[in-house]
């Protein structure tokens, strides 16, 4: 799906996305906080589907400080890329370094738990690079369409 948008920061709110249902968060609200990567770390939106955000990155955190800073905003924008996923803040903080794409990705609790207990042929698939790793069956579901500003 195309979205005609000023600004990629400004499609979760244009399409008043509810990836994050789970958590109460609006588009309104993400359109925000990616506006703020944006400004902050040059992010573009460059993927939206059920549960998953990703931005590409150009400035990436170098300072110690930063790193650390940036790697707390994205857990307070999205705790399941930890608690379900990497495990811990500094985990996060590490691939930021590494990474120019960031993954936020929010459990919404529907098919994945039902594919894993189901038939292997039919499990989910894996998680893009930039939302790697998650823990075992746990992670994005890659079936809903890329959002891109124009």
């Amino acid at each position: 799906m195309l979205v005609r948008a000023r600004n990629g920061y400004d499609v979760p709110a244009l399409l008043n996305w509810l990836g994050a249902c789970n958590y109460g968060i609006t588009g309104a609200e993400h359109q925000a906080v990616l506006r703020y990567f944006h400004e902050e770390h040059g992010a573009e939106l460059v993927t939206l589907e059920d549960q998953v955000l990703e931005l590409l990155v150009t400035r990436r955190p170098r300072t110690p400080k930063s790193v650390a800073l940036a790697a707390l905003e994205h857990y307070a924008h999205c705790s399941d890329i930890v608690d379900q996923g990497v495990g811990n803040i500094e985990d996060l903080a590490a691939s930021q370094l590494r990474r120019t794409g960031w993954c936020f990705w929010w459990d919404i609790g529907l098919t994945i738990e039902y594919v894993a207990h189901h038939d292997q042929a039919h499990r989910a698939p894996s998680p893009s690079p930039s939302c790697a790793p998650v823990s075992p069956g746990r992670g994005p579901s890659r079936s809903a369409a890329t959002a891109t500003a124009t």
